[in-house]
């Protein structure tokens, strides 16, 4: 009892709380509401349908595959039938406040420094395309309690692999199927549990899985299943005119920038110290297959379906965990290296990729006609920035080829001077202990000869 006493009165947990509170309060007193649809956005207009006819007990019936995400239409419309917007922003603030707590925990199993987890949190919270923003912007959405039991499952694996087969199989397994009710991607879950126990070896022949391990992932399938015999779809998938396909690649630069889009100029640091990245993620294979599905998933677009599958950095920071715990691992070990002076530029221009001094603006400055508009000024420091600045400009896979490129460009212009510095600073260890050690040994043979 006195050491969870202590725990609750330590400072790290203080912090998050205390950042978690001022970022709700900011966003709610400076970010807009999307003004698509009545506050309801896109995608949302039809979680909105599905929570109305929950309340009415009507048979679910709307756009896919928006009508099989049923969890937070139902959660929203238990909070706040009278008023459902509101409700769904109750119900995502909730989740956000749960999510905040589980990454904590998450982070403090792996990285060692408590201010470098306060770091990380801070910078989770601040992103503007992360879910403790964006709901004050989106808040018609059924993603934050996804992603609250996407990390509760990956807390979950390492324990439930120790107990045995039956905790796995349970556990992990009605977590998958509790994730799919809230979206698809719960499926997630199920996919990456073959690798709890590590089974990648570099061998040649293929890994031994036990087929319990796919328990999950086929109780996850049941469950979707289920809610799309339960659910009409109101649309089919369509090409745009038949000339277009369904599914293509992105371009690369649009995909390269959604990497760092998702997580600003952080992403240098594992990559500086990549073996050291490579060498976690070998010992922690659902990590790596976690990582290795959403790298895939985000790499694809589809011309035929306006709004689905083009935002790369939304995929990607489902991912944001993993990404997060290499980070504040990088940073460990490069922190003696770094200095004040290179620190300081790194969490500048973090705050200014994460837009933290600005809200998210609106699409077609609130004009329902200009929704689409792209702005033909801006400048161009880590994201647009500037009062011409549309909505649809804040995403690689929507920007102008031009602003794809120069922002591009600058992410990796900044890698490049945090490299050098890294190597000049190393440089200087390495003559240090190579004058020390020469005075050390002439030293010992002065000693010696007396």
């Amino acid at each position: 009892m006195s050491s969870l006493r202590a725990r609750l009165r330590h400072p790290e947990l203080l912090l998050v709380v205390a950042l978690f509170a001022i970022v709700n309060l900011a966003s709610a007193a400076f970010q807009s509401p999307i003004a698509v649809h009545d506050g309801q956005g896109w995608d949302g207009a039809a979680y909105y349908t599905v929570a109305q006819q929950l309340a009415q007990g009507q048979h679910l019936a709307a756009e896919a595959p928006f009508v099989e995400r049923v969890g937070t239409p139902l959660l929203a419309e238990l909070v706040a039938r009278d008023d459902l917007v509101a409700g769904f922003r109750l119900v995502n603030i909730a989740a956000n406040a749960v999510l905040t707590l589980l990454l904590l925990v998450w982070l403090r199993r792996y990285v060692g420094d408590w201010r470098i987890r306060v770091g990380l949190i801070a910078a989770f919270l601040l992103e503007w395309h992360g879910p403790v923003r964006f709901v004050h912007f989106y808040p018609v959405a059924a993603d934050n309690w996804f992603a609250c039991l996407l990390l509760g499952g990956l807390l979950a694996i390492e324990p439930l692999v120790r107990r045995g087969r039956l905790a796995l199989i349970g556990g992990l397994g009605l977590l998958t199927m509790l994730a799919v009710v809230f979206r698809e991607s719960g499926l997630l879950l199920g996919l990456v549990a073959p690798f709890a126990a590590n089974p990648l070896r570099f061998e040649r022949r293929l890994p031994r899985v036990g087929v319990a391990l796919f328990v999950p992932l086929v109780l996850g399938l049941g469950a979707f299943v289920g809610l799309h015999a339960l659910t009409t779809a109101t649309n089919t998938p369509t090409t745009a005119g038949g000339a277009q396909p369904l599914i293509v690649p992105k371009s690369l630069p649009a995909y390269l920038l959604g990497w760092w889009t998702a997580f600003g100029p952080l992403l240098i640091l594992p990559l500086v110290a990549w073996r050291r990245s490579l060498a976690f993620l070998w010992r922690h294979q659902v990590m790596l297959a976690l990582l290795g599905v959403l790298t895939l998933m985000s790499a694809i677009q589809s011309p035929g379906l306006q709004l689905q599958l083009q935002d790369t950095e939304r995929y990607l920071f489902w991912g944001m965990p993993v990404v997060y715990v290499l980070v504040g691992r990088a940073l460990e070990a490069l922190l003696p290296l770094l200095g004040r002076p290179l620190l300081g530029l790194l969490v500048l221009a973090q705050l200014v990729a994460e837009r933290a001094f600005w809200p998210i603006p609106q699409p077609g400055g609130g004009d329902p006609s200009q929704v689409f508009e792209r702005s033909t000024s801006a400048w161009l420091v880590f994201t647009p920035l500037g009062p011409n600045v549309q909505y649809f400009d804040l995403f690689p896979a929507w920007m102008s080829q031009a602003y794809r490129l120069i922002l591009l460009g600058e992410y990796l212009g900044l890698a490049a001077v945090v490299v050098g510095w890294l190597a000049w600073q190393s440089a200087r260890q390495r003559r240090r202990v190579a004058v020390s050690v020469p005075s050390s040994s002439s030293l010992s043979t002065a000693e010696a000869a007396r």
